[in-house]
């Protein structure tokens, strides 16, 4: 991973954690400075379009990795949430709660084959 990824990443916990922090308080909880911050994404503005041209880019690695094209119906789908799971990983928040709401359906499984 990248450090232009880690960074992504950990501004992505931060932003779910305080929505309406600033650019200050973000750089601070993803462990950077404000003008460390402020090279990255000039903006917050700039910030969102970043996080969420990384998601675009990743949740489309995910579909393309999934090969539904080959693969048998509940395969293809096991396939797409086992590799939605791990590119969620970006996304902090959204990792732990989509992995303990896929534990509580299926019985403490990760993906669920019923």
């Amino acid at each position: 991973m990248s450090n232009d990824e880690k960074l992504l990443k950990a501004l992505a916990v931060a932003i779910v954690d305080r929505p309406r922090a600033t650019l200050k308080d973000l750089a601070e909880a993803a462990g950077v400075s404000k003008a460390t911050l402020h090279r990255f994404c000039g903006t917050r503005d700039s910030l969102v379009e970043r996080l969420m041209n990384h998601s675009q880019a990743a949740l489309n690695q995910v579909i393309e990795d999934a090969d539904l094209q080959v693969a048998d119906v509940a395969q293809a789908l096991r396939n797409l949430i086992e590799n939605h799971l791990r590119a969620c990983e970006l996304f902090g928040h959204a990792r732990r709660r989509g992995r303990e709401w896929v534990c509580d359906r299926c019985g403490g499984q990760m993906i669920c084959s019923a």
